[in-house]
């Protein structure tokens, strides 16, 4: 990929605008609050945002990316340039 447009890659877009009720989750996630609750409440929820044209299919795998496997800032760039399709 070349370098304009691997700067031009906004993986932190994929977080605006999100339901407030996954935003909320997403919360309770980075608060490591009731963990086991909170992911599988945040996995049914994602599905349903998905089904229901709240978020795309991309936007998902995203945020199961970083938030259900902790991916860090290098991992998900590398998934973002790997996954996504000019």
């Amino acid at each position: 990929m070349d370098k304009e447009r691997k700067n031009s890659l906004d993986i932190n877009s994929l977080e605006s605008n999100l339901p407030f009720y996954l935003w909320n989750e997403i919360e309770y996630i980075k608060k490591k609050f009731c963990m086991d609750c909170v992911t599988a409440e945040f996995e049914v929820d994602l599905r349903e945002a998905v089904k229901c044209h709240e978020i795309t299919k991309f936007q998902k795998g995203y945020l199961e990316k970083k938030y259900l496997e902790g991916a860090n800032e290098e991992d998900l760039r590398l998934w973002f340039e790997q996954t996504f399709t000019f």
